[in-house]
């Protein structure tokens, strides 16, 4: 992937504000988190401290087209479920008088399109 660097750039920006997975808590729905790893894997099959993930390496090498759908996949899911978020987000800004907070889509929704626009122009 040629724009593999500046993916994984805005991943690290997106689980910096995410819980770590040992921090969600229980009940709650760790599904963002997952999902992160998840598109991390599908992005690059290096660990973060280096080491090579080997499962994931031999499935790049064997079908680099299916990391990319897979990709593509995930994040959109993650898009549907930030905008979803996004939109109660709003809808709870203009019932509290606040319509200026309610103006624009959400930095998460913002970051994961220009993610998917990374991983299209693959």
């Amino acid at each position: 992937m040629k724009n593999k660097d500046k993916i994984l750039t805005m991943l690290d920006e997106i689980e910096s504000m995410l819980p770590k997975p040992e921090e969600v808590l229980e009940g709650s729905d760790p599904w963002m988190v997952l999902s992160m790893i998840s598109l991390r894997d599908a992005v690059d099959p290096r660990n973060k401290d280096g080491t090579v993930n080997e499962g994931t390496a031999a499935a790049h090498a064997l079908r680099p087209d299916l990391a990319r759908k897979t990709s593509l996949k995930i994040v959109e899911d993650m898009i549907f479920a930030a905008d979803k978020e996004d939109q109660s987000h709003k809808k709870k800004m203009i019932l509290k008088g606040k319509g200026e907070k309610a103006i624009g889509e959400s930095w998460m929704v913002f970051h994961l399109k220009t993610i998917r626009s990374l991983i299209i122009d693959e």
